[in-house]
């Protein structure tokens, strides 16, 4: 049920949370650690919902702690080839692990060329661990041929890449595909994911003698990807906050900081985070970054229409729905037996599925030549985001629709023709 989901969802994101924890903990003291993991947090909250995705994050962070490790513990490396059969079978950005042991991997061999010596004691490894680290990368990427689908479940990323990115149908309609400074999030949110970039970015010029090449190469992957997805801010947050302690730890240590100034950045660091995790258990987090989500448990009322399905329920409406794309999850999991018209699986409708979709959000008119073919039997209609009132508007001025229900979030019409009389008179009464 949804509880299940979220307590699933939860431990996921506090697992991770305790391996990121660990991995600055190695390097800075308990409260900076835990400053730099808040941080991270706040600009990943748009991913914390019940989704697959909350366990790439889990992998990512046992990736890192395996990658910073070498060499001093070279044996866990091999951990990484069950680790990204076991991601490539779960969730659909198991690419995101080859390409973070990309970085470390391309780190450790630059650092057989004629570098600065700092820069090869910190990058790299000895010939047969560097060996070894080789056929663990090549491993993990047959190992993602180890799955249901073979080949096209390997290249699944690869196909999937140009849906979601650059100039395609769905990079500048779905708000997590858009740029940050694009996607229409809190000014908070930006800011603060602008302020962990720069002080990435700085970390690094603290002991420019003993470059890490490995975590500067992933923190600039990680960070260049953030700049062209929303959804990609979580990842560079996780990456974030461990490279900065592991620069910054070193030169921590060489300073010596006044008892007094100490005591008052700790007093400082622990009212922070309280209030931090006090306006998130308050919700005033969510209302500050404007947002329609809460903490707790249950299904969202703001974020789903309950009630709306439930009048569908009652009234006995059933069949083909058009849908908000956003509800259409929800809709197969509160109606499994009504066909949906469309839902958030993007590789799994035929494009021209999508293509009608938005021609019909964008332009109502389009609605009879663009949907007549799909003899629906209700629209289900989720108005909480504006782009939907063109379309709410131009049904409930009739043209064949008859609105029947109508609240805060969503709003529920059925044909006017004489094939739905009966339904459409119930759900009036």
């Amino acid at each position: 049920g949804a509880n299940g989901a979220i307590f699933l969802a939860a431990t996921s994101l506090v697992a991770t949370s305790l391996v990121l924890y660990g991995l600055a903990r190695r390097h800075v003291p308990p409260l900076l650690a835990a400053v730099l993991l808040a941080l991270a947090l706040a600009i990943s909250y748009p991913r914390f919902v019940p989704r697959p995705e909350l366990l790439s994050f889990l992998y990512f962070a046992a990736y890192l702690v395996i990658l910073e490790g070498l060499p001093r513990n070279p044996r866990a490396m091999f951990l990484l080839v069950p680790l990204q059969i076991l991601w490539t079978n779960t969730q659909g950005i198991f690419a995101v692990g080859l390409a973070l042991m990309g970085c470390y991997w391309v780190g450790a061999a630059l650092a057989f060329l004629p570098l600065a010596r700092g820069w090869r004691q910190a990058s790299g490894l000895e010939p047969a661990v560097f060996g070894k680290f080789t056929v663990v990368l090549v491993l993990a990427t047959l190992g993602c041929l180890l799955n249901p689908w073979g080949v096209d479940g390997a290249l699944f990323p690869i196909q999937l890449f140009p849906r979601v990115t650059g100039s395609s149908l769905f990079s500048n309609r779905i708000g997590e595909f858009r740029p940050p400074m694009q996607a229409g999030y809190a000014p908070a949110l930006v800011n603060i994911w602008i302020g962990l970039l720069v002080a990435t970015a700085a970390s690094f010029l603290l002991d420019l003698r003993r470059l890490h090449l490995g975590r500067l190469l992933a923190a600039l992957a990680f960070g260049y990807l953030s700049t062209q997805s929303l959804r990609n801010m979580a990842f560079f947050g996780w990456i974030a906050a461990p490279v900065i302690a592991a620069n910054a730890g070193p030169w921590l240590a060489r300073r010596t900081v006044p008892a007094l100034v100490r005591n008052g950045l700790a007093a400082a660091a622990i009212a922070g985070l309280v209030a931090f995790l006090g306006s998130i258990v308050t919700n005033h987090f969510y209302a500050g970054m404007a947002i329609e989500r809460e903490f707790g448990l249950g299904v969202s009322r703001v974020r789903f229409p309950s009630d709306a399905v439930a009048f569908i329920e009652r009234t006995g409406i059933t069949g083909r729905a058009f849908n908000c794309l956003a509800m259409g999850g929800y809709l197969t999991w509160s109606r499994p037996d009504d066909k949906v018209f469309v839902d958030g699986r993007l590789e799994t409708f035929p494009e021209e599925v999508f293509q009608r979709y938005f021609a019909t959000m964008d332009q109502p008119g389009n609605w009879p030549r663009m949907i007549g073919p799909y003899q629906l039997d209700y629209a289900l209609l989720y108005h909480g985001w504006s782009n939907r009132y063109p379309l709410v508007n131009y049904l409930a001025a009739d043209h064949g629709w008859t609105m029947v229900y109508y609240d805060e979030i969503a709003s529920v019409f059925v044909p006017s023709d004489e094939a739905h009389r009966a339904m459409r008179e119930r759900a009036l009464i």
